[in-house]
């Protein structure tokens, strides 16, 4: 019962943070918005006019983006974007986010330097004067080497910069499609949103809301949960029928016991709420030990894989923890029918006559 509530719990933690971060990627769209091209091509200018015109955006800031690779345990990875702003763009969105540099200084126009969140900077073990992209590392969309020159005070966005000014005028970069981060005037974020999904997005144009984000996380999330519903039924189903076949022998071992008991007056219906007594007293230990034995596990997880990584394990997830309990209920309730049809079959007074 034990490594059954282990076997289950530790995937469904383990494997939690592939959902979890996806929410975390989409805390900075709660200021912004985005529309890019899904071809590589340029967006339609009435499309780019009539976002700039609607009443409900504040500021359009044309950006490239450049892919960088973010490593989600057990075996995953992300790919973020860095956004290719200009330097007057880079400074109203310092001022939106509240953003403060922790160590460096931001990328000077017409160079190769980035900026980095603390979460981007820690997932990937980056410092000031650091490097990413190609040759690098080659899970990045970026055909150049960046070097990152500040590092961003902020704990839950995951965001970089770079320099506009470079992207344009680099061989290699200037065929980038340019999209556009919208800004919502004051209160009518909502509003932005709900019009660019309706009337922006098309075959041709992506648009990119918190909302959007969230939804897909947790049509993810959905997805995995039924997955680890269907192991958690197999697990199920196999500690029944093992609990089916120690329960005859159980049975078979304290069948005289039983015999007396229910010829010197107990009935069966109380030898049947003793034993699941006795079974839910096994099984709430058997499950606290096991439980113990998880967050033992997930602390060193955590330790060693999750936290280098800028991620966080949530063991309080009700979730996962939820996962555990059709265990012990169909190991109580087996026991519980099988001891009932014992006990119907059983002739206390044969029993006592070969006594």
């Amino acid at each position: 019962m034990t490594l059954m509530v282990l076997g289950v719990a530790f995937p469904a933690f383990f494997l939690s943070p592939m959902i979890d971060v996806q929410r975390e990627f989409a805390n900075h769209w709660a200021a912004l918005s985005l529309v890019s091209p899904t071809l590589n091509q340029a967006l339609d200018p009435g499309v780019v006019a009539a976002i700039k015109t609607h009443p409900a955006v504040a500021r359009t800031i044309p950006v490239r983006e450049l892919g960088m690779s973010i490593i989600v345990p057990p075996f995953s990875d992300r790919a973020l974007f860095v956004y290719g702003v200009s330097e007057a763009d880079l400074q109203y969105l310092m001022d939106l986010y509240g953003l403060k540099l922790a160590e460096g200084r931001l990328p000077r126009p017409h160079t190769n330097e980035i900026i980095l969140s603390q979460p981007m900077a820690t997932n990937r073990g980056l410092r000031v004067g650091g490097q990413v992209g190609r040759p690098v590392n080659f899970r990045d969309s970026m055909p150049t080497e960046m070097t990152v020159v500040g590092i961003l005070a902020v704990p839950d966005l995951w965001l970089g910069f770079a320099s506009a000014e470079f992207l344009q005028s680099h061989e290699r970069y200037a065929s980038l499609p340019v999209g556009y981060l919208v800004a919502p005037a004051e209160g009518r974020k909502a509003e932005l949103d709900a019009w660019l999904e309706q009337n922006v997005r098309s075959n041709q144009v992506a648009v990119t809301t918190q909302g959007g984000r969230l939804l897909k996380a947790s049509q993810e999330g959905r997805r995995m949960r039924l997955l680890l519903a269907g192991v958690e039924s197999i697990i199920a189903i196999v500690a029944a029928v093992a609990l089916a076949v120690l329960n005859y022998i159980f049975f078979a071992q304290r069948q005289d016991e039983f015999g007396v008991l229910h010829a010197v007056g107990y009935s069966r219906r109380w030898l049947i709420l003793r034993l699941i007594k006795e079974t839910a007293a096994v099984v709430a230990a058997a499950w606290l030990l096991g439980a113990l034995l998880c967050i033992l596990v997930l602390i060193f997880v955590q330790a060693s894989l999750y936290a280098p990584k800028g991620l966080t394990l949530d063991l309080l997830n009700g979730g996962a923890w939820l996962f555990t309990v059709p265990i012990p209920i169909v190991v109580i309730l087996v026991n519980a029918l099988a001891m009932a049809w014992a006990l119907a079959r059983l002739d206390p007074v044969a029993l006592v006559e070969r006594r």
